[in-house]
């Protein structure tokens, strides 16, 4: 679904995967080979992923020698938002929506990114923060999102408690849990509604 919607607000398949790799690493250039190469697309449909990302102003092109490279424009007013969209539609949240989609309850109950990936302030480099509400124990949460881990070559950093604890212990005003479910979120599975809400009674 996520993929679907992507290719349906950009218009094709390609040029959403071409901005989520380019956001990924604001900071590096790309040759049309590279890409070519990491998004999955032929050659025609690269180009015009390109053609299309630059004359909208996402991406800047640049030559070097004999050949262009290529860059997201992170000076772009909208870049912080549309690598929010794309961290929710195609990023490393598609491919941990996909490692829990076969987890239910009570294992897992809901699932949410956080974080600097949450915040869309992430690259390459940062590790993945995961909330899970459930039974499910962190050996089991940590053999389920090994082969994500390994998709997105990213340190998958996962914790798991029971609804009743996550709720106790924001009642009781734990720090750590109240920051997380106060900052930014990205579900993976379930809905904002479905978590337990910060209580004020702890403060």
């Amino acid at each position: 679904m996520p993929r679907a919607a992507a290719a349906a607000l950009f218009g094709s398949p390609t040029l959403p995967r071409l901005l989520a790799h380019l956001c990924a690493a604001p900071d590096r250039v790309f040759t049309a080979t590279e890409l070519e190469s990491l998004v999955g697309a032929s050659h025609d449909s690269l180009y015009r992923a390109l053609q299309r990302g630059v004359a909208s102003g996402l991406v800047s092109r640049q030559r070097i020698g004999k050949q262009h490279v290529y860059q997201i424009e992170s000076g772009s007013p909208i870049f912080g938002e549309m690598k929010t969209l794309l961290s929710k539609l195609f990023g490393p949240a598609d491919a941990l929506r996909r490692a829990l989609a076969d987890e239910g309850p009570p294992e897992v109950e809901a699932a949410f990114l956080f974080g600097s990936a949450a915040r869309a302030q992430d690259d390459l480099s940062s590790d993945l923060d995961v909330f899970v509400i459930g039974e499910i124990s962190r050996f089991a949460l940590a053999r389920q999102l090994v082969e994500a881990e390994r998709e997105l070559g990213r340190e998958v950093n996962a914790m798991a408690y029971p609804r009743p604890d996550v709720e106790r212990r924001l009642t009781e005003g734990d720090g750590f849990l109240r920051e997380v479910f106060s900052g930014p979120k990205l579900m993976l599975v379930g809905k904002d509604s479905d978590l337990p809400a910060v209580s004020v009674g702890g403060d």
